[in-house]
């Protein structure tokens, strides 16, 4: 009677309240010396209402306030120890913590965050619902609106190039980073050449130009050809990699297009000048 009473009271002072603790006799000789007791190779199982520790160590509660101390998890794999926060009435809907990221998910969608130490490029976020999804790491951006992203004729102000690296659609203007600023010298940038540029009328083909809410969609357009552009005035084509790495022509550059035909509309100006003082000259002299 003392030895279960001694028992009792030791199992107050370690905080544990339960309808039932099955223990062995060496169990309570270990409790009672003040030793540990492995819950998994002892085989103890600890039940209340609320709380419940089964034979293989599993722990079962309805609540748990932690105060003032922490969790130490260990998995049986380095690296992947888990804690999993659910609700049993949605228990596809969790929260993963882990040491290499977390993982969240629920019906409008998931997220999942992994930090991969000094493995290069494992790092990432992710986030993913019924709309869509977009990848983030190191290395990339990849979103599903992007990847499988539709044609627009609006002007864009962000582009991904070749290497797919996501860049500004203009560079700066600024003299600040210029150098070898003259006239035009080099007969590739003579701007007469694009006298001889043919401006076309076309149309964008269905299967290409898919967005059927751009009012431009199946309509008659007109504009240049990048190849046309590419072997009048080179300088103004743009060039990207097809998906078997062969660089092919892509599109115009308005940057190298708009300032040789501001070139050409001066010259035609100061022609135009001319030609008037030259008119009023001849109308003074009959005069």
């Amino acid at each position: 009677m003392k030895l279960l009473q001694a028992l009792m009271h030791l199992l107050k002072k370690f905080g544990i309240k339960a309808n039932k603790i099955e223990l062995s006799a060496n169990d309570i000789l270990n409790l009672l010396a003040g030793n540990e007791i492995n819950l998994g190779s002892k085989k103890i199982t600890i039940k209340s209402d609320n709380f419940s520790v089964d034979a293989n160590g599993k722990m079962t509660c309805n609540s748990a306030n932690i105060t003032g101390g922490k969790i130490n998890v260990i998995g049986p794999e380095a690296g992947r120890e888990t804690i999993k926060i659910s609700n049993s009435s949605h228990p596809d809907e969790y929260t993963s913590l882990m040491p290499i990221g977390l993982i969240s998910t629920g019906t409008e969608g998931t997220v999942s965050i992994t930090c991969a130490g000094n493995v290069p490029g494992s790092s990432s976020i992710s986030l993913r619902d019924k709309y869509g999804y977009m990848h983030l790491s190191p290395h990339y951006i990849e979103s599903q609106y992007l990847f499988d992203n539709q044609i627009t004729s609006m002007a864009p102000n962000l582009r991904i190039d070749s290497g797919g690296e996501f860049k500004r659609s203009t560079n700066t203007s600024s003299k600040r980073y210029k150098t070898d600023i003259k006239d035009i010298e080099k007969d590739e940038l003579d701007v007469h050449k694009l006298y001889n540029l043919p401006v076309r009328q076309f149309k964008y083909k269905t299967n290409y130009f898919k967005n059927t809410k751009d009012p431009r969609y199946n309509k008659e357009l007109i504009g240049f050809i990048a190849e046309e552009v590419a072997e009048i005035y080179p300088i103004a084509a743009d060039y990207e990699k097809d998906k078997n790495g062969k660089e092919v022509i892509e599109n115009w550059n308005e940057r190298y297009i708009i300032p040789p035909m501001l070139k050409l509309i001066q010259e035609l100006h100061s022609d135009i000048e001319q030609l008037k003082n030259e008119l009023k000259e001849i109308k003074e002299s009959r005069n």
